[in-house]
């Protein structure tokens, strides 16, 4: 885990492969029966069900997420018609 944090500090995805091998850990806690949480029996399992949706963003460049939000729901104007010759 050390070498994928060490190239992670370099490339997302890199990070997104780091997610993923949590997503091992956390499937196997929730198999074995030992949770992340004791208190919740089902918290590794809504890790492992998170994660990987983490590591998508990670291999996608880790976007803004504001930033994507604003280019989906927002329009600009159209840019005026350049004068033709007259």
């Amino acid at each position: 885990m050390s070498y994928i944090a060490y190239r992670g500090l370099k490339s997302w995805t890199w990070i997104g492969i780091g997610w993923l091998v949590h997503t091992a850990w956390d499937v196997v806690h929730h198999l074995k029966g030992s949770p992340i949480l004791p208190i919740s029996h089902e918290a590794s399992l809504g890790c492992a069900i998170c994660d990987p949706v983490i590591a998508l963003w990670c291999f996608a460049g880790g976007p803004s997420i504001p930033g994507w939000i604003r280019a989906r729901f927002t329009r600009t104007p159209a840019a005026p018609l350049a004068a033709g010759p007259e």
